[in-house]
């Protein structure tokens, strides 16, 4: 009897512990539980986060892939794969480091060996014990090679690069001279900039050591001089810059002509690619005003001249983040300039 009584009482003890963990411990509450989003634990294992960023130094030949990785769990491994268009399946590198952490880091593969003019797809793949993770593909295309150099007065290089029909210089202009060795006088003053009627040209914010890669800004009387600015080359009628915008598929066909090398171009919601290498770089403008400060938009928008007459102005072209339009600018404002083939 007394035995008996003693198995109810272990049952009794057994059923209290039972029914208390039943309702202490709900669903979640398990520190080792990883669908808890309020008790995340080092135990949990969560897969690795992916962003897919704009191929870098793209050259005629090669390229830098980039991407932001969130490891989230120790031996985290990283593979880039890319293709040209013409292929059917990827190329594969894998990273020989394993990354680990919760912290974003920035991952790069350079690519070599590419072939020029091409246009190429890469994505980035990375895993861990949780599983794989794929990013979405982004696209680059290598520049096109150059049929050739000249040179202005003051020795600067340009590249000379065909497009469709065309002949351009690849970069921005730059000479302080015209073709016979004059000099092309540089303003710095805002009144007297506004008030001019013969060619001149200036950096932007008169700051040449920072922002001399993006070429000199010209007023219309120092683009269309008779003296020329490079031998054989001249200023683009808007015939001409219309030609180029067609080539591209029209105004929305801008990523084709910008410089992709991720140094310049800024915010852009539309990745550059380059296709045609124009490399257009975003040197912005200065206005016809007499405010000294009267400079707007670099690395945001491209302005080029055209030599054709607008009204009491010319014609300009406008290269923004996503599209290319053109209008009326005044004689004295200052564009960049890019020179075609006579």
């Amino acid at each position: 009897m007394k035995k008996f009584q003693a198995i109810n009482v272990w049952r009794v003890a057994t059923l209290l512990v039972a029914v208390f963990f039943f309702f202490a411990c709900k669903p979640g509450d398990d520190p080792n539980d990883p669908t808890d989003p309020n008790d995340p634990t080092p135990n949990e294992v969560v897969k690795p986060v992916v962003k897919i960023k704009a191929a870098e130094n793209v050259t005629t030949n090669s390229a830098t892939i980039v991407a932001w990785v969130t490891p989230n769990e120790k031996n985290t491994t990283i593979s880039f794969e890319y293709k040209n268009s013409s292929e059917a399946t990827y190329h594969s590198k894998t990273l020989p480091s394993t990354y680990t952490g919760k912290d974003s880091i920035k991952v790069t593969f350079d690519l070599s060996d590419l072939l020029s003019s091409t246009e190429y797809s890469f994505r980035v793949k990375a895993s861990n014990a949780a599983g794989e993770v794929v990013s979405s593909d982004a696209k680059f295309s290598t520049l096109v090679p150059s049929v050739g150099t000249v040179s202005d007065y003051d020795g600067n290089v340009y590249h000379v690069i065909k497009i469709g029909t065309q002949y351009w210089l690849q970069e921005n202009l730059k000479t302080k001279h015209y073709a016979d060795g004059t000099e092309i006088p540089n303003t710095t003053g805002g009144p007297a900039w506004a008030t001019l009627t013969t060619g001149s040209y200036c950096w932007y914010g008169n700051d040449y050591v920072e922002n001399g890669k993006y070429g000199a800004l010209y007023n219309w009387y120092a683009a269309t001089n008779s003296k020329k600015l490079v031998t054989g080359f001249h200023t683009p009628t808007t015939e001409e810059l219309d030609a180029l915008v067609t080539f591209v598929g029209g105004a929305s066909g801008v990523s084709k002509l910008m410089d992709n090398s991720g140094k310049y171009w800024t915010n852009l919601s539309v990745p550059a690619t380059n296709s045609t290498g124009f490399t257009l770089l975003p040197g912005g403008m200065r206005l016809s005003t007499p405010s000294t400060a009267a400079y707007q938009d670099l690395q945001k928008c491209a302005y080029l001249i055209g030599s054709s007459t607008y009204l009491s102005g010319i014609v300009g072209f406008i290269f923004v983040d996503k599209e290319i339009s053109k209008g009326g600018v005044n004689k004295t404002d200052g564009l960049s300039l890019r020179l075609i083939k006579d």
